[in-house]
């Protein structure tokens, strides 16, 4: 289970446990997104993505269209004044099969 206080050893107050890090700051959307579905993309069911963002609309979008693809948003942290980190879990598979 991940949350707040389970473990780990991240420092910032109601962060979230990531499995793994998307360091995509500098970059706009739609790439934002792009970059961050092929991520989850590749991670298990269970698994909590951090992604890092600088650009105020993929701190909106992104998080929206994780959950219209079927991902879970634990959370959304601004943690300056233009640094944002969003925490996804991975809930539903999206790729499709060959």
């Amino acid at each position: 289970m991940h949350g707040p206080g389970t473990g780990g050893g991240s420092a910032r107050k109601g962060a979230w446990n990531a499995d793994r890090t998307l360091d995509i700051r500098g970059q706009v959307c739609p790439l934002t997104f792009v970059r961050s579905k092929l991520a989850i993309e590749k991670m298990a069911p269970g698994e909590v993505l951090e992604i890092i963002v600088d650009h105020q609309p993929a701190a909106e979008n992104v998080p929206r269209s994780m959950e219209h693809e079927g991902q879970a948003v634990l959370g959304v942290e601004q943690t300056g004044a233009k640094e944002w980190h969003l925490f996804i879990r991975k809930d539903r598979d999206t790729r499709r099969s060959a």
